[in-house]
């Protein structure tokens, strides 16, 4: 069994953590003994599981003070580039000499096309040989951070989902987990103007906040409050990792924030919007729309091919002008859902859906096809070792 260490540095909440524990979990699974040292937990012990607790081949470890004493493993994966503390650097640099442990740089994921270049390089960082694993939609990158079992789960959920895609719905259900955000307002709008009710599960925190702010109400934990005829809220506490995977498969619609929420909505099949991480310079508008490229490109032009060469797969065959029309308005859509203005005052909830609900199928069932984070890092570590 190999030896493995995770670092996690909790800068966005929830989803720096969830990152790390998704992939310190699966991992586990395999044939390695993890530690994850997290700076944060609080924000990790919300999301832990009995499983996780009661496997033995995981645990836990405080990194809120700098460490006094440290033993590296074989293998010392730093998440998003964190920096170690002084003792843990030594340790490293003694280990790396002496051991030729391997130190990974996971940075975030990104479809950007330089990623590829870029992927499995090395660095000298802090006197560290560091290796850079970048996750992405391509063979060329480490892959998506998802498990076997949920992969499993979305595979049953899209068989579901394609008997179902032009059905028009008597109820929607959202699921919203985001930042702070005013086009909920425009949401809350065109919900209203829906030919369906609609029924919304936001998450405490800033979601629940933001909501809150725009409405100028106050909603109760687990209490449903009905805004309109249209549109009713729940308010939901913060819930483990399996709880989540389940709301976002029975949700039509899937609001979500951060790497890990938006890769295990992305896989379900149902149509999302991504609120992405907000950074200086609008840099996370480049790698939205970096990422809105690459799901055009893989459904104009890998699944086609799929289809061509695999005749018995589970895609919908499209014409490439309702594609790229349905791409189109997903982009448009996405990037107003990120922005400081509004929807488009012409923008139709149910039209969207049902335009766009064929593409955001067909590439979940790519994304559930492609090797995955856990299986790249482990044929990589094996390379090296």
């Amino acid at each position: 069994m190999i030896s493995l260490d995770i670092f996690c540095d909790v800068i966005d909440n929830y989803g720096d953590a969830g990152v790390c524990l998704h992939l310190a979990r699966n991992l586990s699974f395999q044939d390695y003994s993890v530690r994850l040292f997290c700076n944060n937990l609080t924000v990790l012990n919300t999301l832990l599981n009995e499983q996780d607790l009661n496997n033995d081949h995981l645990t836990i470890e405080n990194w809120e003070q700098p460490l006094t004493t440290y033993q590296a493993s074989q293998v010392v994966i730093s998440a998003f580039n964190c920096r170690f503390d002084p003792v843990t650097t030594q340790s490293l640099h003694q280990a790396q000499n002496q051991n030729g442990t391997i130190i990974i740089n996971l940075e975030y994921l990104s479809a950007e096309d330089w990623v590829e270049s870029c992927h499995g390089l090395t660095s000298f960082v802090d006197n560290l040989n560091v290796y850079y694993f970048f996750p992405g939609f391509t063979s060329k990158t480490g892959g998506l951070n998802v498990d076997r079992t949920f992969k499993d789960q979305c595979k049953l959920n899209l068989q579901k989902l394609k008997e179902q895609l032009l059905s028009p719905h008597s109820t929607r259900t959202f699921s919203l987990f985001g930042y702070h955000n005013p086009i909920i307002a425009d949401l809350i709008k065109v919900c209203s103007h829906s030919a369906c009710t609609n029924e919304m599960l936001v998450f405490e925190g800033l979601a629940l906040e933001n909501l809150e702010s725009i409405t100028k109400l106050s909603f109760k934990l687990n209490e449903t409050t009905k805004l309109n005829d249209k549109l009713s809220i729940n308010v939901s506490p913060m819930v483990s990792h399996e709880r989540y995977d389940e709301i976002l498969l029975k949700s039509d619609f899937n609001l979500v924030r951060g790497e890990d929420s938006i890769v295990r909505a992305m896989h379900t099949g149902h149509p999302f919007l991504w609120h992405i991480y907000p950074q200086d310079e609008n840099a996370h508008l480049t790698k939205l729309q970096s990422f809105l490229q690459r799901m055009e490109h893989i459904c104009l032009n890998d699944i086609p091919q799929i289809i061509e060469n695999h005749h018995s797969c589970p895609y919908l065959e499209i014409d490439k002008a309702t594609i790229s029309k349905a791409c189109k308005v997903i982009y448009q859509t996405m990037m107003d859902y990120n922005s400081q203005d509004h929807f488009a005052k012409d923008f139709n909830l149910d039209e969207f859906e049902q335009l766009c609900k064929p593409i955001y199928y067909n590439f979940a069932c790519y994304l559930c096809d492609q090797t995955d984070l856990t299986e790249s890092l482990n044929q990589f570590i094996h390379t090296k070792l």
